[in-house]
């Protein structure tokens, strides 16, 4: 009984740490240019959990890809949020066009925003565990989205219950929010991979 309590809290202090660490320094980037760096490390970290190492130090760990990914992750962050501003101005602009032609561009809409979820779902997974050019990132978030589109079912469905269950409890954004959301999307994106390197394996 007392080892589980432990474990369970101990959990809690490390989603915690790791929230906090991914506030703070997506604010020492300004926010702009901090949320996608800081994003990217957290992932590193709950990639590690995943994997079930849990030795290593957070603060260290966090800092170090920080520092490394910060170009990377701004870049590809930068391109992926154009690409989702451009959709959502592009909404608007279809919803107020009618017949043949607004039916059409309204499936061409709604094809193309599941596109963009199948990449927006994989692309931190993908930079906290492969070493990729830096394009190539976007290429294989979107082929892992697309080739597993279960897995980015649950992952679209865990960011949704999360951003409901912050709203309704809103100390939950400031202790575990990124943190425990990142780790349940890295559970389902690392499965994901474990599938794909088997099937290199196999081949």
């Amino acid at each position: 009984m007392e080892s589980g309590l432990y474990k369970i809290s101990h959990w809690i202090m490390r989603l915690a740490h790791l929230n906090l660490l991914w506030i703070l320094f997506t604010f020492i980037g300004l926010v702009a240019a901090g949320i996608f760096p800081s994003t990217t490390a957290m992932f590193t970290i709950v990639r590690d959990w995943v994997r079930g190492e849990h030795d290593k130090p957070i603060f260290s760990t966090f800092w170090a890809t920080y520092k490394k990914e910060f170009s990377r992750s701004n870049l590809l962050g930068s391109i992926v949020l154009i690409i989702g501003i451009i959709l959502y101005v592009d909404y608007f602009y279809f919803l107020n066009m009618q017949g043949a032609i607004g039916t059409a561009m309204s499936i061409l809409f709604i094809t193309t925003a599941v596109l963009y979820l199948m990449l927006v779902s994989f692309l931190f997974p993908v930079l906290a565990h492969y070493d990729f050019k830096t394009i190539d990132y976007i290429k294989y978030s979107f082929i892992v989205g697309a080739s597993y589109p279960l897995h980015t079912f649950y992952i679209v469905l865990s960011v949704g219950v999360v951003l409901y269950a912050t709203v309704v409890f809103p100390v939950i954004l400031v202790f575990f929010s990124g943190s425990f959301l990142s780790l349940l999307i890295m559970r389902f994106a690392y499965t994901a991979f474990e599938k794909i390197d088997k099937k290199i394996t196999a081949n």
